[in-house]
C-alpha cells in the first residue's frame, strides 16, 4: 500500500509529496524535494518518521498521515532517526570542545607553555 503526504515547503508556496510505501513488512519513504528526488535524507522524511503533523501543508493531509504513522511506528526508521539526532548532538559537543581546546593551545602559545 502507498500513500502521498503533501508538506510544506520552505522554499515555495507548492507543496512537496512525501511518498510511503508499505510492502509486506518493509516501509519506504520518498519526497520529491530537491534532496529527496536524489535519495538523499531531507527534512520533510524525517518530519513524518517523528509524527510531526506541522509539516502538513493542509488537514487533507490527516488520513494519509495517520496511515504513516502507524507504519513507521512498527518500523526501524524511528530508530534511525533518533541515532542520527544523538550523533548530531556528540557532534555539536565535539566541535564545541575542538574549539575551546584550540583558545587554550592559542592562549598557551602566546603567553607561554612549559
Amino acid at each position: 500500500m502507498r500513500a502521498t503526504i503533501l508538506v510544506k515547503s520552505s522554499s515555495k508556496p507548492d507543496p512537496y509529496g512525501v511518498e510511503v510505501a508499505v510492502e509486506e513488512s518493509r516501509v519506504s519513504l520518498f519526497c520529491d524535494c530537491p534532496a529527496g528526488a536524489l535519495g538523499k535524507y531531507c527534512k520533510h522524511k524525517e518530519a513524518i518518521a517523528f509524527g510531526d503533523e506541522n509539516i502538513l501543508f493542509d488537514e487533507a493531509q490527516l488520513e494519509n498521515f495517520a496511515f504513516a504513522a502507524q507504519a513507521i511506528s512498527s518500523s526501524g526508521i524511528p530508530g534511525l532517526f533518533a541515532k542520527l539526532r544523538d550523533a548530531e548532538r556528540a557532534a555539536e559537543q565535539a566541535k564545541k570542545h575542538a574549539k575551546s581546546l584550540k583558545a587554550k593551545i592559542a592562549r598557551s602559545l602566546t603567553d607561554g607553555i612549559e
